[in-house]
């Protein structure tokens, strides 16, 4: 491998780890959180934010799928359907704000009033 297949390589393991990283804090996720919803360690999911380890193909299928994004996203920047290409609220986000949501529903009472809510 020549100097400049190796420097492609790693700055392309760079970009990847930079796109983990700002999808992983889009999700509002720490990095154990996800490294558990992908099946490896923290140290491992460090090591792929930083460039220093490349995910195999399994893993970063399960990374796309835990962080909502599509693979030509993770992988290369481009935007085809990939919710990071959006200004819009995440999805864990939007399951937040429906759940609120449920719960203030819950508490209506016939007129639009609200009944309490213990502990409040």
């Amino acid at each position: 491998m020549t100097q400049s297949s190796i420097d492609e390589v790693s700055d392309f393991s760079k970009a990847l780890g930079e796109r983990i990283r700002d999808a992983r804090k889009h999700m509002l996720l720490n990095q154990k959180d996800l490294a558990n919803v992908v099946g490896v360690t923290r140290v491992t999911m460090s090591r792929y934010e930083t460039g220093r380890m490349c995910p195999s193909a399994d893993v970063l299928a399960r990374i796309c799928t835990g962080l909502d994004v599509s693979a030509d996203w993770l992988m290369f920047g481009m935007c085809l359907d990939s919710p990071m290409c959006l200004d819009g609220p995440s999805r864990r986000e939007l399951w937040h704000a429906k759940w609120c949501i449920d719960r203030l529903t819950a508490r209506l009472v016939p007129g639009g009033a609200l009944k309490e809510e213990p502990g409040l």
